[in-house]
């Protein structure tokens, strides 16, 4: 699932393409992954939007919001395999076929969902698995929606001493906080298995138990890792793309993540190790994660 770098990366992409740019419709062969929030005049989404200008793109979490002229406001939630591109399409016998090479790719194929705009490039979501999310709001009752406020401070603007103070008294697993939307936002099964062996606690550790240099510690592997990933435009090891349908870089340069049963990079004897995790699975070092 793209991650808070990967969210970033794709808004700025979009950001740098689309500002001010005024839409035409947008079309879906997924109508059950669109949804109308709020109650507009008109139930059609290409209606909602058509005539609107794209006035700001803005990163919430995990979910990307497209603000529009009006006060119209599209949340976007790439959820497990999709993500946002930019570019040409034409339809030929069911299919759109793209103008650039680079999303020719098979894993950027996958297209159920078009912006057109008046002028520019076509705005597509591509998903594999279909779970993409798309919601047309008012601005002020997405803003004001529960969806939005149960979203946790986000992770790259928590300061030190309120990420020190909301992991008192928490008896969870830390990498199942560090993953909870509600608590922090923007952190995933990568990043989070990343962070905690850069702070080289062990992601079984109740959060309580972090005494004040490890969560300082913690605390400054999370803005390190992320800034990281950032500036090197994202994780492409599974189906992120950026909006060009280029690969990201992030995953040449995993510690932990999908390297089960190799050895340590801090070579210190340690094999790493995969274990389940609810629905999913984490990976460690058990000889410097402790």
């Amino acid at each position: 699932m793209p991650e808070l770098p990967e969210v970033e990366t794709t808004i700025k992409g979009l950001s740098q393409k689309v500002l001010f740019k005024k839409i035409k419709g947008c079309w879906t062969d997924q109508s059950s992954r669109v949804f109308i929030r709020s109650d507009f005049p008109r139930r059609n989404p290409g209606e909602i939007i058509k005539g609107k200008t794209i006035e700001s793109i803005e990163r919430k979490g995990k979910n990307i919001i497209i603000n529009l002229s009006k006060g119209i406001a599209v949340l976007v939630h790439q959820k497990i395999s999709g993500h946002l591109l930019l570019g040409e399409w034409k339809e030929k016998s069911g299919k759109w076929i793209p103008s650039d090479k680079l999303l020719a790719e098979k894993i950027n194929s996958f297209i159920h969902f078009i912006i057109f705009l008046s002028d520019g490039p076509m705005i597509a979501v591509s998903d594999p698995r279909k779970f993409f999310k798309i919601e047309f709001w008012k601005k002020k009752e997405l803003m004001d929606s529960e969806a939005i406020k149960k979203i946790g401070p986000d992770a790259l603007d928590i300061g030190l001493e309120k990420f020190r103070v909301s992991l008192r008294g928490r008896k969870r697993e830390i990498k199942k906080l560090l993953i909870d939307q509600s608590f922090i936002a923007g952190i995933g099964n990568i990043y989070s298995d990343e962070i905690l062996w850069d702070a080289q606690i062990n992601p079984s550790r109740e959060a309580s138990s972090l005494d004040k240099n490890e969560v300082e510690t913690l605390f400054k592997s999370m803005a390190k890792i992320l800034k990281k990933a950032v500036r090197l435009k994202g994780d492409s090891i599974s189906d992120y793309r950026l909006v060009t349908g280029e690969k990201g870089g992030y995953q040449n340069f995993h510690k932990v993540y999908q390297r089960e049963g190799r050895p340590c990079k801090r070579k210190d004897g340690g094999i790493i190790k995969k274990r389940k995790f609810g629905g999913r699975h984490l990976r460690y070092c058990p000889v410097c994660q402790k």
